[in-house]
């Protein structure tokens, strides 16, 4: 579970962090938290990409407040998780309309912590399995469930998804399943191939590994590509 964690002050964070640490070694559902800490809401709207399982952020930051930054945050992000971490007890009128999924108050108890990312985890495990798409094939129309597909190829005008389930051809551009699928962890390696980021199991110097399969990055999409699966393993680079 890949977590964005937006908070100015490092012992906050370590707390949250610890707490993680502590639900992932004792909740026995196998469950292991990446995070990535962003310090600077600023730098954390800049940076984003549609990777995380969740967001948590505190409302008090230095440079714009974590309402007006979460506000900002739908604007590129309509469905992620959002918790906020705060001492101000008043924020759930407002923290409701940026679509917040719960809070944790200051100072964190840990009891209460867990509850939420127990909610956070059905709630996750539900809205995965349950994200369609649907797909013109060239015989009819089709309805497949996103995480489901691992890499979308695309072979003269005709583009082939790849599912676990099979695989499906349709008519059409890479290009415009590359803007229905972005804003759900998938990123392009080359010109002609578009993967779920999710399902990457390896990155190497030029390829990556998927279900076995290698697929070539391209000289002119390496930098990006890693940068997106960086990112979505919660290391900076």
């Amino acid at each position: 579970m890949h977590i964005a964690v937006v908070e100015d002050e490092i012992n906050d964070f370590n707390e949250i962090a610890d707490c993680l640490s502590r639900y992932a070694k004792s909740c026995g559902c196998g469950v292991e938290f990446s995070v990535i800490h962003f310090q600077s809401a600023l730098d954390f709207l800049d940076r984003y990409t549609p990777v995380y399982d969740a967001v948590f952020m505190d409302i008090q930051l230095p440079d714009i407040d974590g309402m007006d930054a979460a506000a900002r945050l739908r604007e590129k992000d309509i469905s992620v998780p959002l918790v906020f971490i705060t001492n101000m007890s008043n924020c759930a009128v407002r923290g409701y309309s940026v679509g917040a999924f719960d809070f944790i108050v200051k100072p964190i108890a840990y009891f209460g912590f867990a509850a939420v990312i127990a909610r956070l985890l059905r709630f996750l495990d539900e809205s995965n399995d349950s994200r369609e798409m649907t797909i013109k094939t060239t015989s009819g129309v089709k309805r497949v469930r996103i995480s489901s597909i691992y890499r979308v190829d695309v072979f003269d005008h005709k583009l082939e998804y790849s599912t676990d389930s099979g695989k499906i051809e349709s008519w059409g551009k890479l290009k415009e399943a590359e803007e229905r699928l972005s804003a759900f962890g998938f990123s392009r390696p080359n010109n002609y191939c578009l993967v779920n980021l999710k399902r990457v199991k390896e990155v190497n110097l030029d390829y990556i590994l998927i279900k076995e399969e290698r697929i070539e990055i391209s000289r002119s999409r390496k930098k990006a590509l890693i940068k997106a699966f960086m990112d979505y393993c919660g290391k900076k680079i």
